[in-house]
């Protein structure tokens, strides 16, 4: 078995893996294991292409994130309030270390999720999203999804397309990071109306998941990626004025927007309404902003720059929350500037490589690097299980760039 097959084989296996919820109620430790293993057993099969030392910048990062988060491990051995999960907790920097360096390989001299494997993945994952939604009404169906990914505590899943996530914004955040590999594949390999299908076909996944950031988060990618890839000065100019346009049209539409969202009866399409229209009583909004005050309000009890605890048992969400509980002030400034500098490089990549064929590369990276502050405001999907490792895809094809060069 080659090597790009071995890749495939991998990618394929975590994407389509069962969570199974009923067991696992809300853990996906199982998962973890899984992404783990499997990138330990691509690492010792090829350790002799694998390079340590390109890849100095990614280990620093997760020894700093695990340096951060030994003072939370000290303050939780303190107050006792530890387990045998708490080691695997601490340990995470280093786990996700070892997923990353896996899939920096993988993408290293191939993009192995392209052409026919990239079409097999999309079409499999488009035909069981249509399925899950027009069979959910049928009782050994709709007992056989939630047992293979759904929770049965959140019966409003049953109108969402999770399909192997768990929940809607695990699977938008899945889908758009395949919305990327689309955009890789349709610039570079399959420059055809069947490659412009799997790119809609992606797109389309990401709105059927119905997770408003992650749906925000694709319009910013196709914005920008059509303002990027625009040759005509006219056209560029036009793009450039269109979200100022947009939002005029929003304030002197906003009953007629309003009316229409309440009107399609869709969940999402309503707390879309409400977050729009009346923000304060946005209920998810609401959440994630409280859940940042708690953590940062315990931090700043314990040690305002190393964080508070593992916080194992505490209900955080996304990425500002859990890295104040957790990892404390520096860390979200250490994160956010390795942020800022991935958007930069990656645009002076986009610069060089304006006119290469490779300026697919680039462009990708920096649509994920944008808009990561959105996507990573549901959850912190860069270290959570399946998609710890499509997000190390993400981190390849950033330190890929390295070797490319305008022709």
């Amino acid at each position: 078995m080659t090597k790009d097959k071995v890749n495939f084989v991998i990618f394929f296996s975590i994407f389509f893996f069962p969570l199974f919820p009923t067991i696992m109620v809300n853990s996906q430790v199982h998962i973890n294991i899984l992404v783990f293993l499997l990138s330990i057993l691509y690492l010792v099969i090829y350790k002799k292409s694998v390079d340590f030392s390109s890849n100095k910048v990614v280990i620093s990062y997760y020894l700093v994130l695990l340096l951060l988060l030994s003072v939370s491990f000290i303050f939780d051995i303190a107050s006792l309030e530890i387990s045998i999960g708490s080691g695997f907790s601490y340990l995470r920097p280093l786990m996700l270390l070892v997923i990353t360096i896996a899939a920096i390989d993988a993408v290293k001299n191939s993009d192995f999720v392209c052409k026919q494997r990239l079409a097999l993945i999309v079409l499999v994952s488009t035909l069981y999203v249509f399925v899950e939604l027009i069979l959910n009404s049928q009782p050994y169906f709709h007992e056989l999804v939630f047992y293979l990914y759904k929770r049965e505590f959140r019966f409003e899943l049953l109108f969402y397309a999770v399909t192997f996530f768990g929940t809607s914004y695990y699977s938008g955040y899945a889908f758009l990071i395949l919305f990327f590999l689309a955009l890789i594949n349709y610039n570079k390999y399959q420059t055809t109306l069947f490659g412009f299908l799997l790119v809609v076909l992606t797109a389309l996944l990401v709105l059927l998941s119905q997770s408003k950031s992650m749906i925000f988060s694709l319009f910013i990618c196709i914005y920008l990626y059509a303002f990027f890839k625009s040759k005509s000065l006219l056209l560029k100019s036009i793009l450039f004025f269109f979200p100022f346009a947009l939002v005029f049209l929003f304030f002197i539409n906003k009953d007629v927007i309003s009316n229409l969202l309440i009107s399609t009866e869709l969940r999402s399409l309503k707390s879309l309404d409400t977050l729009l229209m009346n923000t304060s009583n946005s209920g998810t909004l609401n959440v994630r902003f409280e859940q940042i005050i708690s953590a940062f309000n315990s931090a700043y009890e314990k040690s305002i720059f190393f964080g508070s605890g593992l916080g194992r048992d505490e209900s955080l969400e996304s990425l500002p929350a859990v890295y104040f509980f957790r990892y404390g002030l520096l860390s979200i400034f250490f994160h956010y500037f390795v942020v800022f500098f991935i958007v930069v490089f990656s645009f002076i990549k986009m610069r060089e490589l304006r006119k290469s064929d490779d300026f697919i590369y680039p462009l990708v990276v920096f649509l994920w690097a944008f808009t990561l502050p959105l996507t990573q405001f549901s959850g912190v999907m860069v270290e959570m299980s399946k998609l710890s490792y499509m997000s190390a895809l993400m981190v390849g094809y950033l330190l890929k760039l390295r070797g490319l060069s305008a022709k």
